[in-house]
């Protein structure tokens, strides 16, 4: 598990694969800073993807609403 820091928000991986279904996983990200709690950024599950493409693609939603003010 890692964490970036983007504009000032902490950006913390949390993508699982879950047992019930393999091969499938689930993007997920939090996202913290002084101005605002933790949250989650989820996107639909993804089959076929390894762990660190699944954290990327989370990040990359996650710097996204940043940027547009809309965690």
């Amino acid at each position: 598990m890692s964490t970036r820091i983007f504009k000032g928000y902490t950006i913390e991986d949390a993508s699982y694969q879950d047992t019930d279904a393999p091969g499938y996983w689930f993007p997920r990200v939090f996202v913290e800073s002084a101005t605002i709690e933790r949250t989650s950024v989820v996107l639909p599950m993804a089959h076929g993807i390894d762990e660190a493409t699944d954290d990327d693609e989370a990040h990359s939603v996650a710097r996204t609403r940043i940027l547009s003010n809309n965690l």
